[in-house]
């Protein structure tokens, strides 16, 4: 059986605290509560909820629906027994991929991170993205990308209705593959927060509502009505939000900190440095130079040249040789050895092994062909 609790009751047990005391808490801590007091439902299956009717002008036709939806306390349920921090809690919500929640009124996490990206969409009111500098106002409209492992707390303030989307890594490597390759502030922002280079957040302001809200409205039903194919359709939603919001969303502001003064630089810049210097570098040697993890700069490597890194080399190496042995009279061994090769042995089985004849057979069919 499934327990469960209604986002609205969590909702009033924040507001009630929070009026009897001035204080805020999570809403972690509301609903272990609940919990405690025998408030939840049980049920075979969470209940569904369904968006597609939602008119997108009515907002508070939006936060009613929101506030049917189920809060699945079996994702709590160890923290619940365990006495786990909010903290732990919130990265368990966190490995729930693309799964929207309303950030409560009368809440706080405190300051936290997680190993997920964070949307956040201020749909109405204001919302305070609070950092360990100050305190960032969030205006109606404003939507905010954040990237893992950076330190904030995510406050919506009184009337405000605010969207938070968790993205895992995952998805962004694989659902966004389209855009990761292209050069954008989006797909920048993403390979940063992947590599480790860069942590902070990304605000887009007043994109235009009429492309996104359709596309959020998508993503909240597939979610919540539990359709087949649902996690499919929420992942290419996401590839469509994120294209409209580069479309509509011409107007950003990026901040943060870099892991170094120069912070990850665009995949362009790696490709030319290792066609430049494929004779010596190595992938732990170009990562290191460029800030990136050597494990994400092999997969993003793959995602630009169909190739990974040690077949992208063997290829450069392999063209310079022909070239090599087309345009010059130095020797085969030389030739070899100018490329990269460890000795003339591994010169020739690897250049056999691409082209299909050894070098030495290569330039002379070259001659003949002269």
């Amino acid at each position: 059986m499934k327990q469960y609790l209604r986002w609205k009751q969590v909702q009033q047990r924040l507001t009630e605290h929070h009026r009897a005391t001035g204080q805020t808490y999570s809403f972690f801590e509301a609903s272990r509560e609940l919990w405690l007091e025998g408030a939840f439902q049980s049920a075979e299956e969470l209940p569904t909820v369904s968006f597609e009717d939602w008119d997108l002008h009515d907002i508070d036709e939006l936060a009613r629906l929101m506030g049917e939806t189920p809060v699945d306390l079996d994702t709590f349920y160890n923290d619940f027994r365990n006495g786990s921090s909010v903290q732990t809690s919130t990265q368990h919500i966190f490995n729930l991929d693309v799964s929207p929640i309303f950030i409560a009124a009368d809440q706080s996490m405190g300051d936290h991170a997680h190993d997920a990206f964070e949307v956040l969409v201020v749909l109405r009111g204001q919302a305070q993205l609070v950092l360990s500098s100050g305190i960032r106002t969030l205006p109606c409209g404003s939507i905010c990308v954040i990237s893992p492992h950076f330190l904030h707390d995510a406050l919506a303030m009184p009337g405000c209705c605010l969207l938070s989307i968790p993205l895992a890594e995952q998805t962004i490597e694989t659902t966004l593959e389209k855009l990761m390759r292209e050069e954008n502030v989006l797909s920048d922002f993403f390979r940063s927060g992947l590599g480790g280079a860069h942590c902070g957040y990304l605000v887009f302001s007043h994109p235009r509502p009429q492309r996104i809200l359709p596309v959020l409205r998508g993503i909240l039903h597939e979610c919540y009505a539990h359709e087949e194919y649902s996690k499919a359709v929420s992942a290419n939603y996401m590839e469509i939000f994120f294209a409209q919001l580069l479309r509509c969303g011409t107007d950003y502001e990026r901040y943060g900190e870099s892991h170094s003064h120069q912070g990850a630089t665009p995949m362009l810049a790696v490709l030319k440095h290792i066609q430049a210097n494929y004779r010596t570098t190595s992938l732990q040697e170009t990562a290191e130079l460029f800030h990136y993890e050597p494990s994400y700069l092999g997969k993003q490597i793959k995602i630009y040249t169909g190739k990974n890194y040690t077949a992208l080399i063997h290829e450069l190496r392999v063209q310079q040789a022909k070239r090599l042995l087309a345009e010059t009279q130095l020797p085969v061994e030389k030739v070899g050895e100018i490329c990269g090769f460890g000795s003339l042995v591994h010169f020739s089985r690897s250049f056999k092994a691409s082209v299909g004849i050894p070098p030495s057979v290569y330039r002379k069919q070259l001659v003949k062909l002269a």
